[in-house]
C-alpha cells in the first residue's frame, strides 16, 4: 500500500500525472491488485486508494486518455 497513498495524491492535483499513469500502463496492474484483495481491513485501504486512483484518472479528459492509449 505504500506506493498506492502517494499515487492517489499525485492523480488528484495532476493532469499530467494522470496522463502518465496510464501512458505506462499502470491502470491493468491497479485492476488486478483489487482482483486480488479479499474483504480484510487493510484490502479495503487497498481498494479505497486503487478506486479512488481510478477515478482521478477518468475525470481527465477522455480524449487525452485515448490518444495515450492508442498512439
Amino acid at each position: 500500500m505504500p506506493f498506492l497513498s502517494p499515487s492517489e495524491v499525485v492523480t488528484r492535483l495532476s493532469e499530467v500525472c494522470c496522463q502518465q499513469v496510464v501512458k505506462d500502463g499502470a491502470l491493468p496492474v491497479i485492476f488486478k491488485v483489487i482482483k486480488k484483495c479479499n474483504r480484510s481491513l487493510p484490502h479495503l485501504e487497498v481498494i479505497k486508494y486503487s478506486i479512488t486512483i481510478l477515478f482521478n484518472v477518468v475525470k481527465v479528459s477522455w480524449i487525452s486518455i485515448i490518444f495515450i492509449l492508442f498512439f
